[in-house]
């Protein structure tokens, strides 16, 4: 007799659930919050004004400056008036963000993605697959033991 985990699984109406609330959250709520946060600041960098780099009297050349402008933040200074109304204004907006924003959004899906493809084969394996009476037991106690664990490829071998 088929065990009742490998029943439901058999069923038409019934996919197994591989990941759980946590990782559903994870994967998709985090990832598009920093895509969305990308998507703010990519919007701000490339279609918004951008943050020029310049200086008057120094031999500094741009693409250093634009560098330089690129990792730190820049500052406002209002030069050729005696008695400046506003005083120096900081910019403490990095450039550098949206491609750190991205990564992070790749970083929270990738690792779910591969590790769903990897639960996908084992349970097409465990369902597809013919099993003898005498791996009943076997099979059953791989997915007791594996369930919200992960470890089902150190009991499966």
């Amino acid at each position: 007799m088929l065990p009742l985990t490998l029943l439901k699984w058999k069923s038409r109406d019934v996919s197994p659930k591989s990941h759980s609330l946590l990782i559903d959250f994870n994967q998709i709520h985090v990832r598009n919050l920093f895509l969305f946060c990308f998507a703010l600041s990519i919007s701000r960098q490339y279609f918004g004004e951008n943050i020029n780099c310049q200086i008057d009297g120094h031999r500094v050349s741009q693409s250093f400056l634009d560098t330089k402008c690129f990792i730190n933040g820049t500052l406002t200074n209002f030069s050729g008036v005696e008695e400046p109304i506003i005083p120096v204004l900081y910019h403490d907006y990095y450039q550098w963000v949206s491609i750190v924003m991205l990564l992070l959004a790749i970083s929270f899906h990738l690792p779910f993605r591969l590790w769903s493809k990897n639960i996908n084969c084992y349970v097409q394996e465990l369902t597809i697959q013919k099993v003898e009476k005498s791996e009943y037991d076997r099979v059953f106690n791989v997915i007791t033991a594996s369930k919200g664990n992960g470890v089902f490829w150190k009991i499966w071998t």
